[in-house]
């Protein structure tokens, strides 16, 4: 089966290698779109191991702000125009595996595909470097053991699709399938989320970011672009679900959270005062 990821990048030298290595190790080959990164990340992109499976290459001109549209727009045009079985919506970030024990990507979306289904959502398991900071290049998962399930509500991200379905993915922000008619599969893949290399990268990453505006008054990206520094501090790690061993794929999803930590004091804060609401409402 021919499976492609689509990966839109800026300045993701941290990330890249690790990413594309884990996408070859999968039976996985890639299409990347470079918002003109200026930190020599996409210089890894020559390297024999990665050139042999990157299909698509293009720049993709940086307005100044981060401009999701446009990116998305850019990877629409790519859905519709890559040979492919199957197609990813993939951030560099990210890694997607089976539950199943040494099952290989590639397999897993051949087998789920054989079941009829058309389209695949990941279950998003964000992991914080609160015991260890992320590692560029590494060879094998990542050392970080800590992490949450994140669920604002399924399916959250269908980000595989048979490639002749030719979904709309602009308009949920890429994450969801419009504009045709397909069967999900039962069975869910997960992803890694490493969103943060360290925890001075967490205060960094929003709160130095410009939002284009037009996509802000959409709503998105709010959470991030109004919180402030301290927010993005890590949560203790006795809020947190733990892996004793790195590879290991027996993810938890027992205790799902609707918001990203940083707003997790937020909801404690609006629950209690609905909670006082209704009280002052029974008086």
């Amino acid at each position: 089966m021919n499976i492609v990821a689509v990966l839109a990048i800026r300045n993701e030298k941290t990330f890249l290698a690790n990413a594309l290595q884990h996408l070859i190790d999968n039976g996985i080959r890639y299409a990347i779109l470079d918002n003109e990164s200026d930190d020599g990340g996409t210089d890894i992109l020559r390297e024999p191991r990665f050139k042999q499976n990157l299909v698509h290459f293009e720049t993709l001109p940086y307005p100044g702000h981060f401009d999701l549209i446009a990116q998305l727009e850019a990877k629409q045009r790519l859905y519709d125009e890559l040979d492919a079985d199957w197609l990813m919506h993939l951030d560099a970030d990210e890694i997607v595996h089976s539950y199943r024990a040494g099952e290989r990507l590639d397999e897993a979306i051949a087998r789920i595909a054989a079941t009829g289904a058309d389209a695949i959502n990941f279950d998003e398991f964000v992991f914080l470097p609160v015991d260890h900071a992320y590692i560029p290049d590494h060879d094998g998962p990542q050392p970080m053991r800590h992490y949450y399930y994140f669920d604002p509500g399924v399916p959250q991200k269908i980000n595989a699709w048979r490639a002749a379905l030719r979904p709309n993915k602009v308009k949920s922000g890429g994450h969801k399938i419009h504009g045709a008619k397909y069967v999900l599969a039962e069975e869910a893949l997960a992803m890694r989320h490493y969103m943060f290399t360290d925890q001075d990268h967490a205060y960094r990453k929003y709160t130095q970011r410009r939002f284009a505006e037009a996509e802000l008054k959409r709503g998105w990206h709010v959470n991030r672009a109004g919180a402030g520094r301290m927010a993005f501090r890590f949560p203790p790690k006795s809020s947190l679900l733990e892996v004793s061993d790195p590879s290991d794929r027996s993810l938890r999803r027992d205790t799902p959270k609707p918001l990203p930590y940083w707003q997790w004091g937020l909801r404690a804060w609006v629950t209690r005062k609905a909670k006082g609401l209704v009280r002052r409402l029974k008086r």
